[in-house]
């Protein structure tokens, strides 16, 4: 690593001399400062090539030296750094292409306090202003610079001038976040292979949105597909919990052109790579969020915009997009909330919300009508709410000012039991099944849309709903005992007296089960026992259509979907009828009939298909 390059250089005071700040080169013994120079490197003052009559240092190292050698520079006067916490110098690499990093290092050397050491880089053929600020507290009396730092294969020339000792707030430094109203400006961006970018004042149509007076443009013209624009800060970027990076954009390019960007260590290969967000609008600002989560503490000083990567810009307004406020922060939280909502097509009314949720206290609050649909009403609880409870009450129906009531859906024999218990995720209720029952929500994460509920109904809006229906004996009550509750002697959801005879239980259509009919008037579960299954089987979705204690009907059903259907004469009289085995085929087991294909055999012989 190179003697301590020309910053060294600059600093360092030979052996026998001590030097005091500030060094210019300029005055007659400033060649003393660096007569020897470590381990083979040489050391000149000589015409600034530039500004001719000045003099700069020019310190050139050796090829093989310890990465360790350096120059130092004796003070005459302690450096105080509580007083005195900066030390600024121009410096310049003259050899080498690229960015090359050193270290300025103070030491006590019969002072006190402890070592400080701060890095610094040069770039080729530029001459830059370098400014070095020490914290804490403690007195030095030796200055080190290590040129080249940690490299012996590296022999560098550079040139230096203007070292001084300063105290009092040094010049902010150039990191985010940058709101470009005083930094950064034009002259600390680039752009590479047809993208360029400049700050300048915020103009219509990109003042709607925004307060801000500069922006920065980009404009996309040609190049290559992946054109974009960089900037180098001070400070390399750490994520360890500032993870993500926000920034304005306002582009009239089509919503979802993508915004990718990244970060990169100047002047090497090491990068973030590519964090890709989607615009969600067009001709207008929005906050895209870029997460570099997981990278941590970073060397990483180089920040790259590249707007619709993956095509060429050409220099359209829909290639041209608008930066604000690029802001490093901690993530914030998820959005959270929560949306329930009511159909009242049924009996139309204004809606309310009845609620404890909001203040503690069971209240009424106003929802919000469907701009879409004037019978479903929605209201949308608090950000961060994650369990509510609630009915609804719907005003200025045919009977009156209405509050859900739906205790009598989910008790034992209740005709919406088994909607009650196959809610979807998030839905449910809390009721003790005799005196009240009210709808309950939860979720903890994302904008949570409940489905759309039927007013004092377990039935959601646009589901087809599975029916068994039973035939039996009219003017009783009847529900099913199902596997769902184990068969409980409370039983499953209750049938809804059809009037003709005919009974029926609606179950969800992801419900499979196994049941049995129970007629709740005379006490008496239907007996299968002598069928070829004591249970019936209903699987998810599958109508269904019983006679009460009598077997299925499965006789005659083929993998082919076919029935055979044997034609006889009734032997009481000339009528005929029509039976699967040796079932008779009612009106009821001609629901089991619907959707098959159904063949008719006269008398078990010929088939006549139909």
């Amino acid at each position: 690593m190179k003697k301590i390059t020309l910053l060294l250089a600059m600093l360092v005071v030979s052996f026998g001399y001590s030097q005091t700040l500030p060094i210019d080169f300029e005055e007659s013994d400033d060649s003393n400062i660096f007569a020897s120079v470590s381990d083979g490197g040489t050391f000149n003052i000589i015409d600034d090539a530039v500004n001719t009559g000045e003099s700069v240092g020019q310190f050139s190292g050796k090829v093989g030296g310890a990465q360790y050698d350096h120059i130092n520079v004796p003070l005459t006067t302690s450096l105080d750094i509580a007083a005195t916490n900066t030390i600024s110098f121009r410096v310049k690499q003259t050899t080498t292409e690229g960015t090359t990093s050193h270290l300025f290092k103070l030491q006590p050397n019969g002072g006190t306090g402890s070592n400080k050491e701060v890095a610094f880089t040069t770039e080729y053929d530029v001459w830059k202003d370098v400014s070095l600020t020490y914290s804490g507290t403690g007195t030095y009396n030796e200055l080190i610079i290590f040129f080249d730092f940690g490299s012996a294969s590296v022999s560098g020339t550079y040139l230096i001038d203007d070292i001084v000792a300063s105290s009092g707030t040094p010049a902010a430094a150039y990191d985010l976040p940058f709101d470009f109203e005083t930094s950064p400006v034009t002259s600390n961006w680039g752009g590479f292979n047809g993208a360029g970018i400049t700050v300048e004042a915020v103009a219509a149509p990109q003042t709607t949105g925004n307060s801000s007076t500069n922006l920065a443009k980009i404009i996309r013209n040609g190049g290559q597909t992946y054109a974009g624009v960089y900037t180098v800060v001070d400070t390399p970027l750490d994520f360890s919990t500032k993870s993500t990076i926000t920034a304005r954009i306002w582009t009239s390019a089509p919503i979802g052109t993508p915004i990718v960007m990244k970060t990169e260590e100047d002047g090497t290969s090491n990068n973030s790579g590519d964090k890709s967000v989607s615009t969600t609008k067009t001709g207008e600002w929005e906050d895209l969020v870029f997460d570099f989560a997981g990278l941590g503490s970073t060397a990483h000083d180089k920040l790259v915009i590249i707007p619709n990567l993956g095509t060429v810009g050409d220099g359209t307004e829909a290639s041209t997009y608008y930066i604000d406020d690029i802001i490093q922060a901690a993530p914030t939280a998820g959005s959270q909330t929560i949306t329930v909502s009511i159909d009242v097509s049924a009996d139309p009314g204004g809606v309310n919300i009845v609620t404890p949720t909001v203040s503690g206290n069971w209240a009424e609050y106003a929802a919000t009508v469907d701009p879409n649909n004037a019978n479903k009403y929605s209201y949308t609880f608090a950000g961060g709410v994650t369990t509510a409870e609630f009915v609804w009450k719907v005003y200025g129906t045919s009977a009156g000012d209405v509050q859900e009531s739906l205790t009598s859906l989910v008790g034992g024999g209740a005709i919406e039991n088994n909607l009650a218990a196959t809610l979807p995720t998030g839905n449910g209720i809390n009721s003790d099944y005799s005196t009240y029952c009210n709808r309950t929500v939860a979720s903890d994460s994302g904008d949570f849309v409940a489905p759309t509920f039927v007013f004092n109904s377990f039935r959601q809006v646009g589901v087809t709903y599975t029916e068994l229906v039973l035939t039996a004996d009219s003017g009783d009550s009847y529900a099913i005992d199902y596997s769902v509750n184990d068969y409980s002697e409370y039983h499953g959801p209750g049938a809804t007296d059809n009037g003709d005879g005919t009974y029926t239980v609606i179950v969800d259509p992801s419900s499979t089960f196994t049941y049995l009919w129970y007629n709740i008037t005379t006490s008496t579960q239907e007996d299968l026992s002598a069928c070829d299954s004591s249970n019936r089987d209903h699987a998810a979705g599958d109508s269904q259509a019983d006679s009460f204690g009598v077997c299925p009907t499965t006789a005659g059903v083929n993998d082919n979907n076919i029935v055979n259907v044997s034609v006889y004469p009734n032997p009481s009289n000339s009528n005929w009828n029509f039976r699967t085995g040796n079932t008779v085929i009612t009106s009821v087991e001609v629901f089991n009939l619907l959707g098959k294909r159904v063949v008719l055999q006269n008398n078990n012989s010929t088939n006549v298909a139909i």
